[in-house]
């Protein structure tokens, strides 16, 4: 019989494996051995697929592992729903998702849908306020087009450095409030959806050095009125920009440092 080599490595790096793993297969480990059974509740991330679940079967799933964690050196969930639940919540703002999820000091949040939820929900995708008042918070990626509310504090982002959000023309507004209130903020990627001919945005971060801008816009749109972005910064760290876009649309810069070449 061949020797089990994985079992040999030390509790630490078998945690940094299991870790990540999605948490279904993460807790499955549970029955290669005594040493493996709570192996699995000391990992340092929750990362769920939704698409891996019975959709009757995701919420009790997701309580039992949630529930068996021991929280300990926990600090990143990465959400990725790619399939529609019957029974989800997809405010995300439900007792469940904001107690197991975003109950926690985190460090790292990546939440994502897939196509299909994004298109049957559009406008409806709300994330808790929550979300942007952990103090703890370092990376911050929203990879779809949520609703956005502010918290009735207001953002309280103190140890963000990288940010990965999804916007449209009307929420241009929120992300600057966003920028703003992040004073470590390092690292920006913004894919924006331009719905109207003239779109403008404030940026103001004292921190930035990294600005990465991606237009996109609906091809339906009358071909001589194509979506222009203005973009007004005050970064005087800012040392890199990577702009993206559609065809035939345009973004224009203001009060930049005369260093950075676009």
């Amino acid at each position: 019989m061949s020797s089990d080599k994985l079992s040999k490595n030390e509790d630490t790096i078998l945690i940094k494996i299991l870790s990540n793993l999605p948490i279904e297969k993460a807790a499955a480990t549970s029955l290669l051995s005594r040493r493996w059974r709570y192996l699995w509740t000391r990992t340092t991330s929750l990362r769920i697929n939704n698409s891996s679940f019975h959709s009757t079967k995701f919420y009790t799933i997701l309580i039992h592992c949630a529930k068996q964690l021991s929280w300990d050196n926990f600090h990143t969930v990465d959400l990725q729903f790619t399939s529609i639940v019957p029974q989800f919540d997809i405010s995300l703002s439900n007792n469940v998702i904001h107690d197991i999820v975003f109950g926690q000091n985190l460090r790292v949040v990546n939440v994502k849908f897939g196509s299909g939820i994004f298109n049957k929900y559009e406008g409806k995708l709300r994330l808790p306020t929550c979300l942007f008042e952990m103090q703890s918070l370092e990376e911050l990626h929203l990879s779809n087009r949520f609703k956005l509310e502010l918290p009735k504090k207001g953002i309280n982002l103190p140890c963000l450095k990288k940010l990965d959000i999804h916007v449209c023309c009307s929420q241009l507004q929120f992300l600057s409030n966003l920028v703003t209130s992040c004073p470590l903020l390092e690292h920006l990627r913004v894919n924006t959806l331009l719905e109207f001919s003239k779109s403008c945005i404030t940026i103001c971060s004292w921190s930035l050095k990294s600005l990465r801008v991606e237009i996109n816009f609906n091809k339906y749109d009358d071909y001589y009125s194509k979506p222009a972005l203005r973009i007004l910064g005050n970064m005087p760290k800012l040392e890199d920009i990577d702009l993206q876009g559609s065809t035939g649309a345009s973004i224009s810069f203001s009060k930049l440092n005369s260093s950075i070449i676009v």
